[in-house]
């Protein structure tokens, strides 16, 4: 596969720490990260090393999402899935799912047990039906309905969030279903996913504001459509490492994601 199509991060096993790689033909090549990774140090308290690495891939699908995780125990979980088919008369041998299809084989991945689709904008929920019909999926999770409507009297577009979502509902309709809120956990092997935003709420913990949290210009910035601040954001953990994925939320809802506690990010840590 293309150097550029694929890239993932490895846990060193002696060390703890993290090694972003990518796949060039068949060996793999140190790579910076892209997604917030948050590591704790607490005085005194050493941490935890987990004996075998989590991978995680981030797979381009030019511009929209698909992340996978797979756990030492072969467990995998999917953050979104990149655009339909052809979309813009895009090569099909290039679609969102095709590529997501070679992170899978690349892992040797031949079941997808969670699929978490953070919101119903075209690049995130688009290429959904693809990937179902390519591989087994289990438990698919979203916010709930689509909160993005046409103005009032209009119909929708074939790529407006309305109608993708009637679209995907039909595609998941065979599937398990769960709708989360923030404070749920997905547990997966070794792998705890917290549910830290969804459908515009967000995780309350105890704590003062973080700078510039209550700005009140954040309202103001726009959100690109009501989807995105609706969109899920997780931090994944293992062992002591934190990955925080907050898909499209707006600068409104991230900051209230951020207040500080202890010294420390609160619900994104």
């Amino acid at each position: 596969m293309p150097a550029s199509r694929v890239f993932g991060d490895r846990i060193d096993s002696r060390t703890g720490l993290r090694r972003w790689l990518v796949p060039t033909s068949l060996r793999w090549t140190r790579l910076a990260a892209p997604l917030l990774l948050l590591q704790a140090a607490v005085p005194g308290v050493p941490r935890a090393v987990p004996v075998q690495p989590l991978r995680l891939v981030m797979v381009d699908v030019e511009g929209g999402a698909a992340m996978l995780l797979v756990t030492p125990q072969g467990r995998s979980v999917l953050i979104d899935a990149g655009w339909p088919s052809g979309f813009r008369g895009a090569d099909p041998s290039q679609s969102s799912a095709t590529r997501i299809m070679a992170a899978t084989r690349a892992l040797g991945v031949n079941r997808i047990d969670y699929l978490i689709v953070t919101h119903y904008h075209l690049d995130h929920v688009g290429g959904v039906a693809d990937l179902l019909a390519r591989i087994p999926v289990g438990t698919v999770i979203d916010h709930g309905p689509n909160r993005e409507l046409p103005a009032a009297g209009a119909a929708p577009g074939p790529n407006d969030a309305a109608a993708l979502y009637a679209r995907y509902e039909g595609a998941i309709a065979a599937h398990p279903h769960r709708i989360v809120k923030p404070g749920e956990r997905v547990v997966t092997g070794s792998l705890v996913i917290d549910i830290v935003a969804a459908d515009r709420a967000v995780l309350v913990r105890k704590g003062r504001s973080g700078a510039g949290c209550a700005d009140a210009r954040l309202a103001d910035q726009g959100n690109g459509g009501e989807e995105n601040p609706r969109a899920i954001g997780i931090v994944a953990h293992f062992g002591a490492v934190r990955i925080v994925s907050l898909a499209d939320v707006t600068a409104d809802v991230e900051w209230g994601c951020s207040a500080q506690r202890t010294g420390s990010a609160g619900p994104i840590c």
